[in-house]
């Protein structure tokens, strides 16, 4: 029978702990993979808070670790690899600056996706599946929280019922906005599914059939995952990336790129993309619409 493997993509430190612990209160049976970019400076900056040793101790987790030159793409690619070995047909990816619901209802909201009944009408009529979000921002500012350390976040409390219930998620998602703290927090995603021209960026559901034949997620081009896989999708004729209504999680936001920047090739994903495909993303995703 088809099966699904968790794994994160981590640069270590307190927001995988609280990426961990928000995840064990919806799917406390679920086993989960983390994978570690050890090459990264993020890394390296917070190796002891806490140590490797203490994630290896935390029950129904599996680690591995790896060195990385290509970002995110580098470590979601290891990732899958990674289910592969281990026997998995799908991998359900996650980004560690993410914290998920601690309501009672929405207890079992992952991991309902890798049921056999849900594959049937909704992953097998697609390349992959996106996981709605929260994204967290600060509004009119270029720094800030946006792209600040994780223990910024930390003096919010993200983890709290009272917290998750002000989100009001009810039948209409899409384009909610909350700000609260000098923060707004925008729904992205919604109760009906669509083809996105996005997969993810921060939870998303990969066959790795469909993975293997796209050749993974690019590691040479600087065109970051979350564009080029359902480009290539397209491009190869194949089904569409859908958006799915999952209870979003929240996105805090690339705060790993305070110590790891994209540089180099990873500098200007629309302009590699553009290099490979002849237009940029939105003239792309336009003229596949109108077709």
């Amino acid at each position: 029978m088809d099966s699904v493997g968790l794994v994160f993509a981590s640069t270590g430190g307190n927001k995988m702990v609280r990426a961990l612990r928000s995840l064990r209160r919806t799917e406390p049976e679920l086993p989960v993979h983390i994978i570690f970019d050890t090459s990264s400076k993020t890394w390296n900056k917070n190796k002891e808070t806490p140590t490797l040793e203490w994630f290896e101790r935390q029950p129904n987790v599996k680690i591995e670790c790896i060195e990385n030159k290509a970002l995110i793409n580098g470590c979601l690619n290891a990732a899958v690899h990674w289910m592969g070995r281990l026997g998995y047909d799908y991998a359900c990816l996650f980004h560690d600056d993410v914290v998920f619901s601690p309501l009672p209802e929405h207890q079992g909201h992952i991991s309902k996706w890798f049921e056999p009944s849900v594959w049937d009408f909704e992953l097998r009529k697609a390349s992959a599946l996106t996981l709605s979000y929260i994204q967290a921002f600060v509004p009119n500012q270029r720094e800030g929280l946006l792209h600040s350390p994780p223990e910024e976040w930390d003096k919010i409390d993200l983890e709290s019922e009272s917290f998750w219930r002000e989100f009001g998620l009810g039948e209409k998602w899409e384009g909610l906005l909350l700000e609260k703290n000098a923060v707004q927090y925008h729904i992205v995603g919604g109760e009906t599914k669509r083809p996105t021209t996005r997969l993810g960026p921060t939870g998303q559901i990969v066959p790795l059939a469909v993975w293997k034949a796209l050749d993974g997620f690019d590691e040479s081009e600087g065109i970051f995952y979350d564009i080029q896989y359902p480009a290539e999708c397209i491009t190869k004729n194949m089904p569409p990336v859908w958006a799915i209504p999952s209870v979003p999680h929240l996105h805090l936001h690339n705060q790993s790129l305070v110590a790891d920047p994209a540089l180099g090739i990873w500098s200007n994903t629309e302009e590699a993309f553009a290099k490979r495909y002849g237009k940029s993303p939105g003239d792309f995703w336009k003229e596949i619409e109108e077709l």
